[in-house]
């Protein structure tokens, strides 16, 4: 993503995500998880992000999840049907 420094906005987006990755990497030795989890992102699902994902969805009693993150709701909505999408909220 882009940063707008004119934008006040933006600048909001950047200090949640730094707080999030932070408290993230505070809590991350107290959360323990039998299957590990690989969060894919990118403007779309192709290429080699969807030859992962399809890997991945494809294997059988996998000790990881996979899912794609996506910050366009309408692509979002192209892909409800596929199992393990996200999408991210809004402020």
């Amino acid at each position: 993503m882009k940063i707008n420094t004119n934008k006040l906005s933006h600048w909001l987006y950047l200090v949640l995500f730094g707080m999030t990755i932070l408290s993230a990497l505070i809590l991350r030795p107290f959360v323990s998880r039998k299957k590990k989890i690989i969060v894919l992102y990118g403007h779309k699902l192709n290429s080699n992000l969807k030859g992962i994902y399809d890997y991945s969805m494809a294997l059988k009693d996998c000790s990881i999840e996979t899912y794609f993150l996506t910050m366009d709701p309408d692509y979002f909505n192209k892909l409800r049907n596929k199992k393990n999408i996200l999408l991210t909220s809004k402020i």
